[in-house]
């Protein structure tokens, strides 16, 4: 999960933002993109010396994992954002206290970054993983078309 703030896991200290990690994946993809050598820019180190190209695939594994994506759509499991009135919200339309569960704004924001880690791990190596992520954002898009509209 990306935290809301360097400190502070939580956004204004009370709810999780559940859009902080595909937007990290997506700006990351993008700026990939601009790069002359894509290589080097997924192999930098952080001050902690972690690698980018490992970070970004533990953030999306987080939305595949713990949020339920490799089933087709992202699911919040968080019972503190279940969707339900009075349950804190799980974006950034936090005067609405219900977003959460299976959300179509978050559903929104998780079909980008399947096609943004397509081409993060085509650039990395990996052809199948690449190839895998864009059959799951057509198995996506059909399951947000039947759940939502």
């Amino acid at each position: 999960y990306v935290w809301a703030t360097r400190s502070a896991p939580k956004h204004l200290d009370h709810r999780n933002g559940y859009v902080y990690n595909p937007l990290y994946i997506v700006a990351a993809a993008s700026y990939m993109k601009w790069e002359n050598d894509a290589q080097d820019f997924l192999n930098t180190y952080d001050a902690n010396g972690e690698r980018l190209l490992d970070k970004l695939r533990r953030a999306f594994d987080y939305m595949m994992n713990y949020e339920k994506g490799q089933q087709g759509l992202m699911v919040i499991t968080d019972p503190k954002h279940n969707g339900k009135p009075g349950s804190f919200a799980s974006n950034y339309w936090d005067n609405w206290q219900c977003f959460g569960y299976k959300s179509p704004y978050e559903n929104t924001y998780f079909y980008r970054p399947l096609y943004a880690m397509a081409d993060i791990e085509k650039t990395a190596g990996d052809p199948s993983k690449a190839e895998f992520y864009k059959k799951l954002a057509e198995q996506v898009k059909a399951n947000y078309d039947k759940e939502f509209w």
